[in-house]
């Protein structure tokens, strides 16, 4: 894959980054945004060139469009996600520093591990908002994105908790559904015997 050219010598972890999809949130619109991104068929202004419908400038710093730069190379995007960085583990009291190619797949996290997942979801989420505006060409705002981000967390938090209940609920009447139809299997065998 290309990703692999880019971040020679590093040896990506690719099955880890194609599950994480399943983990990093529940908001289709951002997993589809991964998607995309692992597979580089995100539209940056290199490819809109190609059909000739903008030039291959920049909107931040005025140098050439592509993946690459508008992900890890934009000296926008570098400040954008060192203050991200630096806000989320003053937040966290935390000192994570993700490599380059984690700033864009997020990290991997075990299950207990909240703060690398809600790090990875901020992370996706940056490079999502970095992308939107960049292609709408908007200028970054910072308080804009934390309001952002933190609604985005809660919803998150909301729709895993209400996933959990919805699991329990459904768990529970699958077994009195299986309890109801025992009840009138049995029901109907005692019928044919009289």
């Amino acid at each position: 894959m290309k990703w692999d050219r880019d971040f020679a010598p590093t040896v990506l972890p690719w099955n880890q980054i194609f599950d994480r999809v399943k983990v990093i949130c529940k908001e289709n619109q951002l997993r589809e945004f991964y998607f995309k991104l692992i597979h580089r068929i995100v539209a940056t202004k290199k490819e809109l060139t190609l059909y000739g419908i903008t030039d291959n400038i920049c909107f931040y710093c005025g140098e050439p469009d592509s993946v690459l730069h508008t992900f890890q190379n934009c000296s926008t995007t570098t400040s954008f996600r060192n203050r991200l960085l630096n806000w989320f583990n003053e937040m966290h009291n935390t000192s994570i520093s993700p490599a380059n190619y984690e700033l864009l797949f997020g990290m991997p996290c075990g299950k207990d591990n909240n703060n690398l997942k809600k790090l990875n979801f901020c992370l996706l989420f940056a490079n999502y908002y970095l992308h939107y505006h960049k292609a709408n060409e908007r200028n970054l705002d910072w308080v804009e994105f934390i309001t952002k981000v933190n609604y985005r967390l809660r919803i998150e938090n909301e729709v895993s908790g209400s996933l959990l209940w919805c699991f329990f609920a459904f768990s529970v009447l699958l077994m009195l559904f299986k309890g109801i139809r025992k009840v009138c299997y049995i029901s109907k065998l005692i019928a044919t015997i009289d």
